[in-house]
């Protein structure tokens, strides 16, 4: 059962969960390995379904970015006040209501937000709240597209001053200048290739592309070459799937490329000789969870920094915390058999209102039928 969204943030010591099939954020204390309520955002529909894409944490403030949620919001917890910001409403061929942004990131004292469908890269300045937007991409990215209800890129990465925008139904990649706040447009290898992923190693940009392939691409020389294919090399596939080939995401971390994959085992790449090996450490069956019950591997959103990997299997609400340093791995549990997190979804939807975001967990043990009832509807 998936009872969160695709995304999670992590922020001193704890990780903020959307949640998938109502209007909720959930709090995991990396610390004990519990999971707690957070609250609803004033606002938005008490049942709506994937509203949230991603939370921005700066000091005590947290940005909640929208998928299907109408505005953005702004939890200040010192002030114990939500601030609503308003989108700018744009038209374009690719606008999606339901599916406006990818990820959001903070750097250098500004924050942000990578389109998916919403025509435009958005920032906002956490202090003041203004909200600027960049469009030069746009027409560029619809003369690419031959596929436009799909939205526009697979996926927006920071990679030093630049953010990479790998569009999602060609060969291009879009830099955005975050200095000069200008767009650079560039098509790499074969016109028949689409890109899922890339990452860089301070030499290299490596990327991954829609038939599972790992290209090493030399920028300045604009010379692309495939060091790696999952068919050739026999990666085994744990589940068949529509998507089984395109959900692959891609870091670098000392001489090696990780790959993360909805269907596939965990594998890393030594950048040197090009050996390849699976990631055993993040065999679910080692943590009760068969193929058959997990639905694949479904290792769905990874956030790395300089020591620690985190990976979120979302199907099986399961957080690897992988120390890449020393090789340690903790597997946390979000949704646990006799954990208080089940009769919580009861009483706080019932409890909850519009007008109250914070919400006080003590003594509410009994569950009524109404918490009963909407607890049963989200399990259907």
């Amino acid at each position: 059962m998936d009872y969160f969204s695709h995304k999670f943030t992590e922020y001193n010591n704890k990780c903020y969960f959307m949640a998938k099939k109502f209007n909720g954020i959930y709090m995991l204390d990396l610390e004990n390995g519990k999971t707690s309520f957070f609250g609803m955002v004033p606002g938005e529909p008490s049942m709506g379904k994937d509203l949230f894409k991603e939370i921005v944490c700066i000091d005590h403030k947290l940005f909640i970015i929208p998928d299907k949620a109408s505005s953005i919001h702004v939890l200040d917890e010192n002030a114990n006040e939500i601030v609503r910001l308003e989108l700018e409403n744009r038209v374009s061929r690719y606008f999606r209501s339901d599916l406006k942004f990818l990820s959001a990131f903070f750097c250098n004292g500004i924050i942000y937000l990578v389109p998916y469908s919403y025509p435009a890269l958005v920032t906002i300045d956490p202090y003041t709240y203004e909200i600027t937007y960049y469009d030069d991409f746009v027409n560029e990215s619809e003369k690419a597209d031959n596929n436009l209800h799909a939205g526009m890129f697979m996926i927006g990465k920071r990679i030093g001053n630049e953010i990479c925008l790998v569009h999602r139904s060609s060969n291009k990649l879009f830099f955005f200048d975050m200095e000069l706040k200008k767009c650079l447009l560039v098509s790499i290898g074969n016109t028949a290739n689409i890109y899922v992923d890339i990452c860089f190693d301070g030499t290299f940009y490596w990327l991954v592309t829609a038939k599972g392939e790992v290209l090493k691409w030399n920028r300045e020389k604009d010379e692309v070459n495939c060091i790696f294919n999952y068919k050739t090399y026999g990666v085994p596939q744990t589940i068949i799937t529509s998507w089984n080939v395109i959900e692959k995401q891609i870091f670098y971390h000392n001489g090696y490329i990780w790959i993360f994959s909805y269907c596939y085992p965990p594998i890393r790449i030594n950048t040197k000789n090009k050996t390849c090996e699976l990631m055993e450490e993040f065999e679910l069956g080692k943590y009760g969870i068969s193929y058959h019950e997990a639905g694949g591997y479904n290792h769905v959103c990874i956030r790395t920094d300089d020591n620690r990997l985190y990976v979120y299997c979302h199907y099986q609400n399961l957080l690897y915390q992988y120390e890449l340093l020393s090789g340690d791995i903790r597997a946390i549990n979000l949704i646990r058999e006799n954990d208080m997190h089940k009769d919580e979804f009861c009483v706080f939807l019932q409890e909850v209102s519009e007008d109250n975001l914070m919400i006080d967990k003590k003594d509410k043990k009994e569950l009524n039928p109404i918490g009963k009832s909407i607890f049963r509807k989200l399990n259907r």
